[in-house]
């Protein structure tokens, strides 16, 4: 651990000590400080202080804070001291209300600033630039406006958070010349433009977040090799582009949002091309020549990912002493200008050299694109564009069945994700290819499989229906191919705002999760027909800043089903805001799954494709983890009464894979959010294990849930999440 990460941890540990100092709120006669006889700190800086808890609600400020009780403001809450100055502001969840003080930048020997989750408004004071000493600035989840201020004189700052605010406008170029900066958050902002491409100067930068705003990524190679080695990345997977037109007056526009549809055809290699090409369908082959070279249907399922079949790339004896010898494939693609586009597959690399001579850079893959769309490869070259997939092992030729046995090895698959921007053009090409460095005579294989670019339709119609008037006509379906079969991707068209007379206007005055809200009224809203993860779960926070983003602070249409109360008395709604249905919005961004419960069921049929094209992208919950374990049976109608006979139900999940998996911290969770977290459990290679509802003793085939009295799965229809520790997504089965 580097000084600098100690020092601003220890820091970090003496000034939460004095941010907890105090007890009792001070009395209005306890109000007055003598700035002039304060010895601990300037009278000036006394001043700031001040005037930041006269200006910005003091007297409200949470309970037990201490400010202004005494002459010795390095005693009161959240101020940290250090030879005679102020070098810390902590005050996080403190109702702070009003302008964003400006005097602040005064404070010239301030470290960290933390005014995180209150609620101060204005833009950023351009004298913030003024605190060179300034490490951390923290202020996200206020209600700050306007631009961005440039910072660049800060040269010692490490972390910048400016999260959940209505902050608009590009982010300033000097942010990418900020030196030691390693941690940027940008989220749920109205940011937009293009990130500085400088940023990718920062190697020391670790995590960059800026999901759920307007800015994009450049249209640089340079800067995709470097983002996509980010630690801690969360990007923009929604919209990305200027600022929508607003709406003209006297008029509601519903614009149907764009299919999100896998744009690879193929991309699992299960429809084989002519034998003597020996690339799959729909793929095209390419090499540099003055190499042996062979393209082959792999049917070994040691050397394939999923399905029966992946694609394998082999280089051989180099002719003469020709060096970066490339074997690769490609396929052109149809896209949607100035979009975003997901790209995963999944490699691995093995070699029949001698275990001593593996993993020395001798062979490497790559992948790049061609935005012109014309399987230009020199292009790509002259560009400087390809990515190299970092860390790819070299593996033995015959993994695990080598005869050597000290060399066996199960083969392996490596997962590869970037995104790709688009920009002006309507179709790509991609080539992945495998590079041989230095002539030998050692064969290097390039096994590919799963190949899957995912992203706006390119043929999406828009469509756009004026509240009142005719239904819009329908969306045509598109197809889209996937890795093992074909499937048709029904279409995302929001549903019609129904008539004004079937609404209720309300006020929201607060996010609690993503599926709730509360009303000005002080009447909780729970959102019909989804489900959202929970507190402590993976997904919670995504879910309810989405939420937040949606529907916070905005007066919103409630629009009710069959029954309007659930057993817990909350009121059951559909939400509109700004003529978007938010029930659809979360589960068409991965952030909920389906949730009806009879005899609750309009829009039922749109929620379910909408969760369905969420799921085929792996957006947000869907996200997969690649361990090799499936649910393969659920007995949902247990013998007799149900609620008596708990262990008649149960689920159980098969260990697919060569290797053993400890279930430790995994979940199984239902559509209702029942959760059972597995201990300290391990289950064997091709082994599988059921999961009982009731009570029992745990063994290496048979858990129990421990519920009493009641049950788990629904028998008209459940949903069975299993997800491993991380939250990923392992596998889901439906009934």
């Amino acid at each position: 651990m580097s000084y600098q990460r100690l020092s601003l941890i220890l820091l970090s540990i003496c000034f939460l000590g004095a941010t907890w100092v105090g007890a009792a709120q001070p009395s209005q006669a306890q109000s007055t400080v003598n700035c002039q006889s304060v010895t601990d700190i300037s009278s000036g800086e006394c001043q700031v202080l001040l005037s930041l808890y006269q200006n910005n609600n003091g007297r409200n400020w949470v309970p037990y804070t201490n400010w202004l009780s005494n002459n010795q403001p390095c005693t009161w809450r959240g101020v940290m001291c250090a030879n005679g100055h102020v070098v810390g502001l902590s005050l996080i969840y403190m109702d702070l209300t009003g302008n964003f003080p400006a005097t602040i930048g005064s404070l010239s020997y301030l470290e960290i600033l933390n005014l995180s989750n209150n609620q101060l408004y204005g833009p950023m004071p351009a004298s913030l630039g003024n605190l060179r000493n300034l490490r951390v600035l923290a202020l996200s989840y206020n209600q700050l406006s306007g631009g961005l201020p440039g910072l660049g004189g800060l040269s010692n700052l490490q972390e910048l958070r400016v999260a959940g605010n209505a902050l608009s406008g590009e982010v300033p170029a000097s942010w990418g010349s900020l030196p030691n900066l390693q941690k940027l958050d940008i989220r749920d902002t109205q940011l937009s433009g293009t990130l500085p491409a400088s940023l990718a100067s920062l190697q020391g930068m670790t995590d960059l977040l800026f999901r759920n705003s307007l800015v994009c990524e450049p249209v640089d190679p340079s800067f995709n090799y470097w983002i996509n080695r980010l630690k801690y990345l969360e990007r923009n997977d929604n919209y990305c582009g200027p600022p929508p037109i607003p709406t003209p007056a006297l008029t509601q526009t519903v614009a149907a949002p764009t299919p999100v549809v896998n744009v690879i055809r193929n991309g699992g290699f299960e429809e084989p091309g002519p034998e003597d090409i020996g690339v799959a369908q729909y793929w095209e082959r390419f090499d540099n020549s003055n190499a042996h070279y062979g393209w082959y249907d792999e049917q070994w399922l040691e050397a394939v990912y999923s399905g029966e079949h992946s694609q394998l790339l082999e280089i051989y004896q180099v002719y003469g002493d020709f060096r970066d010898r490339v074997i690769a494939i490609q396929q052109t693609v149809e896209v949607a200008p100035h979009s975003n586009y997901v790209l995963t597959f999944h490699a691995l690399m093995r070699s029949n050299a001698y275990p001593g001579d593996r993993n020395k850079g001798d062979y490497h893959l790559d992948w790049g694109v061609d935005y012109s769309g014309q399987a230009n490869y020199e292009f790509i070259e002259q560009k400087k564009g390809w990515v190299m997939v970092d860390k790819l092992p070299e593996q033995p030729y015959l993994g695990s069945t080598n005869p050597e046995t000290s060399d066996a090895e199960y083969l392996t698959f490596q997962r590869v994700r970037a995104t790709i921007y688009s920009g002006e053009s309507r179709h790509l090409t991609l080539f992945i290819r495998g590079v041989k460095k230095f002539p030998s005579n050692v064969e290097v294989n390039f096994n590919l499989d799963e190949v899957s670019l995912v992203g706006p339709s390119p043929n999406a119609i828009q469509v756009a229906a004026v509240v009142g008037s005719p239904a819009a006509p329908p969306v045509t379906t598109t197809t889209a191919i996937t890795g093992k079969q074909t499937l048709i991707i029904a279409p995302v068209t929001k549903p019609n705002v129904p008539p004004a007379s079937n609404l209720q206007a309300a006020q929201v005055a607060r996010i609690i999760d993503g599926d709730t809200i509360e009303l000005a009224s002080g009447e909780t809203i729970r959102y019909l027909g989804i489900n959202t993860p929970e507190r402590g779960q993976s997904g919670y926070d995504e879910a309810k800043n989405l939420n937040q983003r949606l529907v916070e602070g905005k007066t919103v249409q409630l629009e009710f089903d069959v029954e309007k109360t659930d057993q817990y008395g909350r009121t059951l709604a559909f939400v509109w805001a700004d003529g978007v249905l938010v029930n659809r919005e979360l589960l068409q961004q991965g952030w909920a799954n389906t949730l009806f419960v009879s005899p609750n069921g309009r829009y039922k049929a749109e929620f379910q494709q909408a969760e369905q094209v969420a799921r085929q992208a792996k957006l947000g919950i869907w996200q997969g983890s690649q361990v090799t374990l499936k649910i393969t049976k659920i007995q949902a109608n247990a013998p007799g009464d149900d609620n008596a006979n708990p262990n008649g139900e149960w689920l159980e999940i098969s260990n697919q894979g060569q290797t053993a998996v400890a279930l430790n911290g995994y979940t199984v969770k239902d559509t209702a959010n029942h959760i059972y977290i597995f201990g300290n459990f391990t289950l064997a290679a091709g082994a599988q294990v059921r999961l009982y509802s009731g009570t029992g003793q745990d063994s290496a085939t048979a858990l129990y849930w421990g519920i009493t009295g009641t049950t788990v799965w629904n028998n008209n229809g459940d949903t069975a999440f299993l997800r491993d520790a991380r939250g990923g997504l392992v596998d889901s089965k439906s009934y």
